[in-house]
């Protein structure tokens, strides 16, 4: 019995997370007002900046904004993460 039990506290758990979480990326109106960059730890030509360059294409069609790529590799992805943070 205390298994079901635990099994469906965490199932409900798991439901409000996703849902708090799907309710708390709807944006706004007029979102974005200004161009998306998508910065990218890895060199130019690799799998990784030609998976942001697909996306950042839809996405920019879907959201009527300009997107970019911006490539800052090195240092175990420390110099992107400094630029973002």
């Amino acid at each position: 019995m205390p298994y079901s039990l635990n099994r469906r506290v965490l199932l409900a758990a798991a439901l409000s997370v996703c849902a708090s979480v799907t309710l708390a990326q709807i944006p706004g109106p007029g979102w974005p007002t200004r161009p998306v960059r998508i910065v990218v730890t890895f060199p130019p030509g690799g799998a990784p900046d030609t998976l942001a360059r697909v996306l950042a294409d839809k996405w920019g069609q879907s959201l009527g904004q300009t997107i970019t790529v911006d490539n800052k590799p090195g240092a175990g992805g420390n110099i992107g993460a400094d630029l973002v943070a």
